[in-house]
């Protein structure tokens, strides 16, 4: 007889990937910066600078992969099987309508939230990512480093090693609410936390319909690549009712094209979609 899987190891794991790392990696980061005289004192009042931006983030992404795959390799099933690392159910299609669908959800509750409180309360996002003072082949290093990077290994953290393992012991909406808490909290940012919430949520349906954490590295790494294209070309984009408009009329049409062309985000092909493997 197969024991249940445990669950506290994949929700200690995905604390210690996340947040651990970014921690890790923000100490290193900040620490060289300072010995090879890159940065001083007066320079933690400034924006972050790009190049240690992306030496944060591709820093983190490297502890946190590394601690995912080193766990799920002790894993009785294939690391591939483990993390969801295979083709899954989705089209293409799908994936790219997923990802444009999870950005305009993002920033229909980035506006909402920015009419509401106030565009204050959101000054600490341009403080961490001050896109506005990148060019050249620094945009494209930072482009990099925040659409690929994280779309790649938060997914595997998040969707592929705990969400699969929460599936197998739990109902989706348990597992999907239980790993979006996790994936908001590992941004640390209150407002980050807010704006990606509803996101969060989708990726890990995408997660679950498509059997596979392919179709949610995809849709992530469109949602990311998408909102650096849009925050960097349009940056006096102004968040006003207008705007919220436009982006729930676009994002619905996408949302009808989706559902409509795959047959896996049906509520009726959902019915007794829930798998318990011993991943």
């Amino acid at each position: 007889m197969t024991s249940r899987p445990r669950i506290w190891p994949s929700l200690v794991l995905a604390v210690v990937a996340s947040v651990g790392a970014s921690l890790v990696a923000g100490i290193v980061a900040y620490a060289g910066a300072f010995a090879m005289g890159w940065l001083t004192l007066e320079d933690l009042a400034q924006p972050t600078p790009p190049v240690l931006l992306m030496t944060t983030v591709a820093l983190t992404g490297i502890v946190s992969l590394g601690l995912v795959l080193c766990a799920a390799s002790l894993s009785p099933v294939p690391i591939v099987e483990r993390l969801g690392l295979t083709r899954g159910v989705f089209r293409p299609t799908t994936m790219i309508l997923a990802g444009l669908f999870s950005m305009g959800l993002a920033q229909m509750t980035g506006t909402a939230a920015t009419l509401l409180l106030g565009e204050e309360a959101f000054e600490i996002l341009e403080f961490m990512f001050p896109l506005d003072q990148v060019s050249g082949w620094t945009t494209v290093g930072l482009f990099v480093a925040i659409s690929i990077g994280p779309g790649v290994y938060e997914e595997i953290l998040f969707r592929g090693f705990v969400q699969r393992r929460l599936l197998a012991r739990t109902r989706p909406w348990i597992a999907i609410t239980v790993t979006s808490v996790l994936f908001g909290a590992s941004h640390l940012v209150p407002q980050q936390m807010l704006i990606i919430a509803p996101t969060s949520i989708w990726l890990g349906v995408v997660g679950w319909r498509s059997k596979s954490v392919l179709a949610p590295i995809v849709a992530h790494v469109i949602h990311n690549a998408g909102t650096f294209v849009l925050a960097k070309g349009l940056p006096d984009l102004e968040a006003d009712w207008s705007h919220l408009g436009v982006v729930l009329a676009t994002t619905t049409l996408v949302g009808v094209a989706m559902f409509a062309s795959e047959p896996e985000l049906r509520p009726n092909q959902a019915r007794g979609a829930r798998t318990r493997t011993a991943v």
